[in-house]
């Protein structure tokens, strides 16, 4: 029954990166990186869906590494990644790129991974969009800026505003009453929970 947003251990120390683990999902926002291999909730359990804020270079070099990762666990169901415009053909070329590696690897090393597991499935996210719904945990994006977003994470009574560094959330902090912040301003928003990028140690409720 906990809720907590937690750090990634991305090989870059400056990674604006996060794991959202409540009701017994793991939503990824941000693919800096280092962020596969295991790295992404600190065991072999591969994430529920990934969220990408921006699509700047240090926030999706790592997608391909979570892809690879999925892939070697053998995860049977595609992986959802949702970003702003061009998350489509991103999420193409990585499919396409890797359809040869994968069978070669498949036929000589038998991994777990068939020729098709493991494909991500784009989702481009618009303003306001519900990017991840399992009934109990909610995330819906927010229009941060040109091609930025911010996420409200909800779960349970708790509700959580997570934004990247270059995100405008100025005129929503105003009027928000989110139980904690996590983004480079924090200390503009006074709750008992806040967290900063890059992120070092967990925002964790329980109710």
């Amino acid at each position: 029954t906990a809720f907590v947003v937690a750090p990634c251990k991305s090989a870059k120390p400056d990674a604006e990166c996060a794991i959202v683990a409540a009701g017994g999902k793991r939503v990824l926002i941000g693919a800096p990186a280092g962020v596969g291999d295991g790295q992404i909730v600190g065991d072999a359990t591969p994430p529920d869906a990934v969220l990408l804020p921006s699509l700047h270079a240090k926030a999706i070099e790592g997608l391909d590494e979570v892809r690879n990762s999925i892939w070697r666990l053998g995860q049977p169901t595609p992986l959802s990644v949702s970003g702003g415009l061009g998350t489509q053909s991103i999420v193409d070329g990585l499919n396409a790129a890797y359809t040869v590696p994968d069978a070669l690897a498949y036929v000589e090393g038998l991994r777990r991974g068939g020729f098709e597991s493991a494909a991500m499935v784009a989702n481009v996210i618009r303003k306001d969009d519900v990017v991840f719904d399992t009934g109990d945990l909610n995330i819906t994006a927010l229009d941060a800026g040109p091609e930025r977003f911010a996420f409200w994470i909800y779960y349970q009574e708790y509700t959580v505003l997570l934004a990247v560094c270059g995100a405008d959330v100025r005129d929503v902090l105003k009027w928000s009453n989110a139980d904690a912040f996590i983004g480079c301003d924090y200390e503009a928003y006074k709750t008992p929970r806040n967290g900063s990028w890059p992120l070092v140690s967990p925002v964790q409720f329980t109710p």
